[in-house]
């Protein structure tokens, strides 16, 4: 499938629609559908929109072909429906819990530095002399 008016057709098709039945549908005449199957009338923005949304396909693969959903047929729609939905399966729960896992190592980290600091800080000034200086007249201050 190579143009619009190709997926036009294709998807018209698949959905097991007349010209009729989809000019129906869409509050259009038959020959509107016609003109646009044969390439003498670009749809409008909104009858795209309209086909696109009634096709389950997207609006870009309609016009440009660029996204690789295909318009499935009634057959495999019933048969989509008829299949049992399994289970998503959560990932979504251990990410959270990585999550805040390492938020929580990361804070044991910085109260483990924060702590160290304080207790390097503490044991380096043990004792604190002021001494009077009688050759300047002032006072000095000895850090033991």
């Amino acid at each position: 499938m190579h143009t619009m008016i190709e997926r036009l057709i294709e998807c018209r098709k698949a959905a097991g629609l007349s010209q009729t039945e989809l000019a129906e549908k869409l509050g259009l005449s038959r020959q509107t559908i016609s003109k646009w199957e044969t390439g003498s009338v670009i749809p409008a923005a909104e009858n795209l929109s309209a086909l696109a949304k009634l096709y389950h396909v997207s609006l870009d693969w309609l016009v440009n072909g660029v996204d690789f959903a295909k318009p499935q047929t009634r057959d495999e729609e019933a048969a989509k429906a008829e299949e049992p939905v399994q289970p998503r399966k959560s990932i979504n729960g251990w990410r959270i819990a990585s999550f805040v896992l390492a938020v929580l190592l990361l804070a044991v980290v910085i109260f483990g530095i924060v702590r160290y600091q304080r207790t390097v800080d503490a044991a380096s000034v043990t004792h604190v002399e002021q001494v009077e200086n009688p050759e300047s007249g002032g006072f000095d201050i000895i850090w033991n």
